[in-house]
């Protein structure tokens, strides 16, 4: 079972603001570290057969 509090506290926020096209715009950045390599969180986040480990079931193209 995943130690929520733990994970709470893994994960940085951050609310700022950037200068976009449109005008000025609320930005919201979330960081975590984990203990892989690069390329395994690129695997994670764009395998489809890995992302409903994070998300919910993808399809399409």
């Amino acid at each position: 079972m995943i130690d929520v509090g733990h994970q709470i506290d893994a994960v940085r926020r951050q609310v700022g603001t950037r200068a976009g096209t449109s005008g000025e715009a609320r930005v919201v950045t979330v960081r975590q570290t984990y203990a892989v390599t690069r390329e395994e969180v690129w695997d994670a986040c764009t395998n489809a057969r890995r992302i409903p480990r994070w998300f919910l079931p993808v399809s399409g193209g």
